[in-house]
């Protein structure tokens, strides 16, 4: 007798169906995330620490700013140091200032990190504003 081929065996068809569901719910997972969040690479330390009250300007995209007001929570990643996130809120948002595709929004962090190194105006931070 021949054995049925693997396409049509059962367990085969019960894994298939298991991974499609598992990767389903991970992307409906992920587009819920993304959905309460905007971020951007676009963005670099203005002040220094030691001259008052740290602040990153993050430069988004005018289709972004629809969900993003003054007041909402960020969290700021060192770029180099993934590891280092700061917390912050959303300070102001300077839409008369360039008339480009991209709007400059001020975030203050509320309490950096001790990070051990100096964090030098210009620094590239991801910067991303939970918007929900």
């Amino acid at each position: 007798m021949q054995e049925r081929p693997l396409y049509r065996r059962p367990s085969f068809i019960s894994l298939v169906l298991i991974l499609l569901v598992a990767v389903s719910a991970i992307g409906l997972r992920y587009g819920l995330l993304a959905a309460d969040r905007q971020s951007t690479d676009q963005a670099f330390i203005e002040s220094r620490p030691d001259a008052g009250p740290l602040s990153v300007v993050a430069n988004f995209k005018r289709t972004q700013l629809s969900a993003i007001r003054p007041g909402q929570s960020a969290t700021i990643t060192l770029r180099d140091y993934p590891d280092q996130v700061f917390r912050g809120h959303v300070d102001a948002i300077e839409r008369t200032r360039t008339p480009g595709p991209r709007v400059p929004v001020r975030i203050v962090v509320d309490q950096p990190p001790d990070v051990g190194r100096t964090l030098d105006a210009g620094t590239a931070v991801v910067a991303t504003v939970i918007v929900r």
